[in-house]
């Protein structure tokens, strides 16, 4: 059945699936739903399906959008958390906040734990309490819903970069920041590296890389735990799977919580090889050529349009 509580609003009212087998439980919970919404200065819509079947409950899910789940985990087709995995099954981003008759703090956290809101125990709820249940359960699903879609934004920009990108977070004592652990590795880097996600979690950094570039990169870590720096830029070689060297510049930024502690750290990589390959073929030219105008015997020179020297050989 569904009962109106209060003349309809000029916005969307407040919808909620009450899942009660027990009719005079069910009876009780919508007169406190309407106790206090009477009793407020400003009353909104809110309406109540009531049903006495998980089965039920899902053929409602299918068809209507409810703000929020009032779940009994004792129904005759349906027991305990299992309630709650098979609602979620056809209304994943609704709130579930728990209702039941047992006073069981185990229980009530299994049910946290299985994506509820919240645990309320039937006789030990008035009102008031109900209400805030609902309404608080209603923002803490939003919250999770506008974090998980903005992990999958984050994810999703990390996966796709064209440049090589880490995430890692601090392991054990800050006083030794070179044991980070490695928690994302996009596929732009393991590309780099000619190795996949798990060959590259399975190493530590410093296989990766060359000693004198490690002893660099150390001292900037160092500062980055102390306190002194946010960030550094340096230039990196980097050992691939099959043993080639692979030039980069590193990128690195920390991200601090609240009380001012490393939360994340995360590694830009930039393939600059060609730039190395182009710098080094520039050095060799400059020596062949400075070889063979130093071989001349015969005197060499070259001036610019305001007549300064710009080469003599020897």
């Amino acid at each position: 059945m569904i009962s109106v509580l209060s003349p309809p609003a000029k916005r969307n009212g407040f919808k909620v699936l009450l899942v009660e087998d027990n009719q005079a439980e069910a009876d009780l919970i919508e007169e406190l739903l309407l106790e206090t919404n009477v009793s407020r200065a400003e009353p909104q819509r809110l309406s109540v399906s009531c049903t006495d079947r998980l089965s039920k409950a899902q053929q409602l899910l299918v068809s209507e959008h409810f703000d929020v789940i009032l779940l009994d985990l004792s129904l005759p087709d349906s027991q305990d958390l299992n309630t709650i995995v098979k609602i979620q099954e056809y209304s994943l981003n609704t709130p579930i906040v728990v209702l039941t008759a047992r006073n069981d703090e185990e229980l009530a956290v299994q049910s946290i734990q299985a994506g509820a809101q919240d645990y309320l125990v039937k006789r030990k709820i008035d009102s008031e309490v109900l209400i805030r249940s609902l309404r608080y359960a209603v923002e803490r699903q939003h919250n999770q819903e506008a974090l998980r879609k903005s992990e999958e934004k984050y994810r999703s920009v990390v996966e796709n970069s064209l440049v090589g990108i880490a995430i890692l977070a601090p392991r054990n004592s800050l006083s030794e920041p070179e044991k980070c652990e490695c928690l994302e590795v996009n596929d732009a880097l393991c590309n780099l590296l000619g190795c996949d996600r798990q060959e590259f979690l399975q190493k530590n950094w410093k296989e990766w890389g060359f000693p004198e570039d490690w002893q660099a990169t150390l001292v900037q870590l160092k500062k980055i735990f102390s306190g002194e720096s946010e960030g550094y830029v340096l230039d990196k070689k980097w050992r691939t799977k099959d043993g080639k060297t692979v030039y980069t510049r590193v990128y690195l930024r920390c991200i601090r919580a609240r009380d001012g502690s490393i939360d994340r750290i995360i590694k830009v990589v930039l393939d600059v090889s060609d730039r190395y390959r182009y710098e080094a073929q520039l050095k060799a030219s400059e020596e062949f050529l400075n070889h063979t105008i130093n071989s001349t015997p015969d005197p060499i020179f070259v001036k610019d349009e305001q007549h300064k020297w710009i080469v003599l050989n020897d």
